[in-house]
C-alpha cells in the first residue's frame, strides 16, 4: 500500500509496480478502503499492466467511480457555500481536508469526510436558519467546538466556533493556539480576492495539521493519510524553520513533528532512518495502518495504554 502511494504523489514515475507473491490483495483492497485511499491508488493500479492486479482493478472500480462522483458533488457544495458566505459578509476561515487535498497533484486524490470551518461570530440559530436555507439539515449542535449539517448524499459541514477542542490539549501548552485565535481575523490573512474568507499562513496551517494528526493519533488512530498530507505539504511549501520550531516546542510537539516527518519522507521518497529502531518504526506504521481513516476502539484502547507511559511509540510521547 505504501508503494502504491508513493506512486500517486510521484506521478511521472512510471516504474511498474510488483504484485508480491505474498501479498494478499483481499487484504489490500480491505486496507486501501479503510484507509480512504482508492481514489488516490486506483489511479496507480489502472496503469499496472501484469494480469496479477487484475482482479482489484475490477473491485475498486466501482468503489473508484463513486468517490470520484461524491468529491466532484462536495467540491462543487462546499465552493458554492464559500461564495455564499462571501457574498453574505460571514467571515469564515475553511480548514484541513479542504486546503490540504490543493498540495496533491490532483485534489480530488485526496478524499475528504466533510468541510471544517470556523466562524469568526458563531451565532448557532443565526447559522442554522443561513444553512437550512441552502439545503443543509442540522445533525448535532451539542459538541463544545463546532455544529454539523448534512446535505444528502454526500456533503458534511462543521461549522467550528473555536479551532480545536481543549479536551485534546490538556496536556499541552496552547499559547500558540491562543495567539493564533486573536490572530486569524486580520485583514492581511484575507484570500486574495475576498472580503471575509481567511486564510492561515503555511507555518501556522503546518501546525494545525500536526496539532489534528496528533488528536487522532493519540486518542483512535487517524490512518497512513496524514503522513501524505505532510510528505507532500512539505513538498510544495519552503517554511520558515525557525518560526515552526518555535511554536512547535511552546506546544511541546517538536518531538512528535520531527519523527513523523522523518516517517512520512522513509515511507513516501525512501529516505532511509538514521539511527532508528526498525521495530519501532514498523509498530507506528501498524499502527497507522491498521485503525483507518478515523481510528477504532481498538487503536483508542492502544493509544490509552501508551499516553499512561506504559508502552513506547517510536518515542514521541
Amino acid at each position: 500500500m505504501l508503494c502504491l502511494i508513493r506512486k500517486a504523489l510521484h506521478p511521472d514515475d512510471e516504474q511498474t509496480v510488483q504484485l508480491d507473491a505474498g501479498c494478499d490483495a483481499e487484504k489490500l483492497e480491505a486496507m486501501i478502503k479503510r484507509q480512504s485511499l482508492v481514489t488516490m491508488v486506483y489511479p496507480v493500479i489502472m496503469r499496472q499492466a501484469d494480469d496479477a492486479w487484475r482482479p482489484l482493478k475490477e473491485r475498486l472500480r466501482p468503489v473508484y467511480d463513486r468517490e470520484i462522483h461524491k468529491g466532484m458533488v462536495q467540491e462543487y457544495e462546499i465552493q458554492s457555500l464559500l461564495d455564499d458566505m462571501e457574498k453574505d459578509g460571514i467571515d469564515c476561515l475553511p480548514m484541513k481536508g479542504w486546503i490540504m487535498r490543493n498540495y496533491y497533484p490532483d485534489p480530488l486524490m485526496r478524499s475528504m469526510g466533510d468541510l471544517d470551518v470556523l466562524i469568526r461570530d458563531m451565532d448557532s440559530q443565526k447559522m442554522q436558519k443561513w444553512m437550512e436555507a441552502r439545503g443543509y439539515d442540522l445533525e448535532n449542535n451539542t459538541h463544545p467546538v463546532h455544529d454539523e449539517y448534512k446535505k444528502s448524499p454526500y456533503v458534511l459541514i462543521e461549522l467550528h466556533r473555536k479551532l480545536i477542542d481543549a479536551n485534546y490539549t490538556r496536556n499541552l501548552q496552547t499559547e500558540w493556539i491562543d495567539q493564533l485565535t486573536e490572530q486569524i481575523w486580520d485583514e492581511r490573512n484575507l484570500v486574495k480576492g475576498t472580503k471575509h474568507i481567511y486564510q492561515l499562513k503555511a507555518e501556522d496551517f503546518y501546525i494545525y495539521h500536526l496539532l489534528h494528526f496528533y488528536k487522532h493519533f493519540m486518542y483512535a488512530g487517524s490512518g497512513i493519510r496524514p503522513l501524505a498530507d505532510i510528505y507532500i505539504f512539505l513538498q510544495k511549501n519552503g517554511l520558515n524553520r525557525t518560526y515552526l520550531q518555535q511554536q512547535l516546542k511552546v506546544l511541546r510537539l517538536s518531538t512528535f513533528a520531527e519523527r513523523m516527518e522523518q516517517l512520512a519522507f522513509a515511507c513516501f521518497s525512501g529516505q532511509i532512518l538514521s539511527e532508528t529502531n526498525m521495530e519501532e518504526v514498523q509498530q507506528v506504521v501498524r499502527y497507522l495502518t491498521d485503525a483507518g481513516t478515523y481510528g477504532d476502539k481498538d487503536t483508542f484502547k492502544l493509544a490509552a495504554v501508551v499516553s499512561q507511559g506504559t508502552g513506547s511509540l517510536l518515542g514521541i510521547f
